[in-house]
């Protein structure tokens, strides 16, 4: 079974036009968010909270002073970049890093969800509808700028489904190494 893409189409120019689109309308709804909820909802530069990002945020901050770790019934996943960044930088500046490592995730599984539909169908026209209608959905995209599980986990099954297929579709192992990492990490931030 050979993927649909060996056709040529769609060229890795489209994709990275796509991709970088992605990233500036995803990036500018990051944005907007910051704007508008300045003040004590705004964590960082460019995260802000939404009500219960606390409950993802304290854990960690707990876990760092050396006073455990108590999630909430949160699951871990959501906490576990939040971790890695806070060993290199004070809250504000590690919960912005959270907020971009979601927009890169948000911005590439658009463009993936649109490949996975043209692989499905092997229609131009459904690759562009998908993309476009995910790319403006505000479900996962209202969720960017916060740190919580919404935007993570949807984009870690779309990521994951995409590596699964190339995976399985070419026989190859990293890729399905690597659709196994994105279904834990899925797993493990989301309970669905």
């Amino acid at each position: 079974h050979r993927p649909v893409t060996t056709s040529g189409w769609p060229s890795r120019l489209i994709l990275i036009v796509l991709l970088v689109l992605s990233l500036l309308v995803r990036g500018a709804w990051v944005l907007y968010q910051a704007q508008e909820r300045q003040g004590s909802e705004q964590l960082g530069r460019i995260s802000v909270d939404i009500g219960d990002t606390h409950t993802y945020i304290e854990p960690v901050e707990a876990l760092i002073h050396g006073e455990g770790y108590t999630p909430d019934y949160r699951m871990p996943g959501v906490g576990a970049p939040y971790f890695i960044f806070r060993q290199f930088w004070n809250a504000g500046t590690a919960r912005d890093a959270y907020v971009v490592l979601q927009l890169l995730l948000s911005a590439t599984s658009v463009v993936l969800l649109a490949l996975l539909a043209f692989k499905a169908t092997g229609k131009v026209r459904v690759f562009y509808a998908v993309y476009a209608l995910y790319l403006v959905s505000t479900y996962t995209s209202l969720y960017n700028a916060t740190i919580g599980s919404d935007s993570l986990a949807v984009s870690a099954i779309i990521i994951h489904l995409y590596l699964l297929e190339i995976g399985l579709s070419q026989q190859r192992k990293t890729f399905l190494v690597g659709a196994g990492f994105f279904f834990a990490g899925q797993r493990a931030s989301f309970s669905i």
